[in-house]
């Protein structure tokens, strides 16, 4: 797998495909942006490997049962058996507030 840049902001699916997303306004996203990228209505915020960049996932994934996102997992800084499903996106810290 290979890194992110910096700047880059993607939509990782659980299903391993990854398409680059920006905010609407150029700026940041906005909290409906990502539930509606990430189909949801909660979003946690996961740290990553990369200090940079910053992982959003759906809140209540693990209890709708969403899918194993691999790829997810290996880039977020998750401790022990912790993991992480459903579809994220990354991006950097300065574009979501």
């Amino acid at each position: 797998m290979h890194m992110m840049e910096e700047q880059q902001s993607i939509l990782l699916k659980a299903n391993g495909s990854r398409i680059e997303v920006e905010p609407k306004n150029g700026k940041h996203f906005t909290l409906e942006e990502v539930y509606k990228l990430i189909d949801t209505d909660q979003v946690e915020l996961i740290a990553t490997k990369n200090k940079g960049l910053v992982m959003l996932v759906d809140e209540d994934g693990k209890m709708k049962k969403k899918p194993y996102n691999v790829k997810a997992t290996s880039m977020a800084n998750v401790r022990g058996m912790d993991y992480v499903v459903g579809d994220v996106v990354i991006c950097p810290k300065k574009l979501f507030k």
